[in-house]
């Protein structure tokens, strides 16, 4: 393998190219990054990460930025695509893309973000974990601050909602998963903290796909499985409170409850 790295002006370009020792074949990998800062704080991008294997092949492009302005915001923005061609087939070009705004200030702050992986979209190059869905989450931040040596120091609570879609779905159809969280933490004279939250989640069922599953319901007896159209009331809550860090030790005790 080889990298190559520089900084040309403004521009920041990054080169790794490699050959990989597998079984049952040798694939190259070739990555591409190049960067350009802008303003104060802000850039943008552009990657490739291509993959070859005996006429197989996955190439992933894509183009990011992100944007800070008014001291206290940023946008961060991508999009990108895979096309990709394993056992003689080849895959459609399959979309990614992001967006998120937010806010960093002291007493009120948020963290606004949806995301998108096609269905086909696949990478060798690197992970997701999960495709073929739209992720996306709305949480606020407020905090309240005492003076120095005060009772209350410092009271954050944050929370809001998530909710994940399926990508071919979105946004005509309700989500298939989601929640709300509620939390916070509060500071004590002295260094004494108390940590705690609140969480509802969400699952609905595509009822579609335990078609043909049977569950048995007495020994020997078995019926189509009933799958429930969602389940929307689990519940849980945390709490724990923190010592101040002392010169050689330190502790925290904690409890959780989780209900249907």
């Amino acid at each position: 393998g080889a990298k190559a790295t520089g900084k040309l002006g403004r521009y920041s370009p990054a080169y790794p190219a490699a050959a990989d020792d597998a079984d049952g074949g040798d694939p190259v990998f070739n990555i591409a990054r190049v960067r350009a800062d802008f303003g104060g704080n802000s850039l943008v991008g552009l990657a490739l990460t291509d993959w070859r294997e005996s006429g197989a092949y996955n190439t992933v492009a894509a183009a990011d930025v992100r944007y800070v302005f008014g001291r206290l915001y940023y946008f961060e923005g991508q999009a990108g695509g895979s096309w990709s061609r394993f056992d003689g087939f080849g895959t459609r070009p399959a979309p990614i893309w992001q967006a998120e705004l937010d806010r960093t200030g002291r007493s009120w702050g948020f963290n606004y973000a949806l995301s998108g992986i096609e269905d086909d979209f696949r990478t060798r190059a690197g992970f997701v974990p999960r495709s073929g869905i739209v992720d996306g989450h709305f949480f606020n931040r407020f905090s309240l601050y005492g003076g120095r040596g005060a009772l209350v120091e410092n009271f954050t609570f944050f929370g809001g909602p998530s909710r994940t879609w399926q990508y071919r779905a979105f946004p005509q159809r309700s989500p298939i998963e989601g929640g709300e969280q509620l939390g916070g933490f509060t500071i004590f004279r002295g260094g004494w903290r108390v940590n705690w939250g609140v969480f509802r989640q969400l699952v609905i069922f595509d009822r579609a796909l335990y078609a043909g599953l049977e569950a048995e319901t007495t020994p020997g007896t078995f019926t189509p499985y009933d799958a429930p159209r969602e389940l929307s009331n689990l519940w849980g809550d945390s709490i724990s409170i923190s010592t101040p860090v002392f010169s050689k030790w330190q502790a925290t005790l904690g409890a959780a409850t989780f209900a249907t």
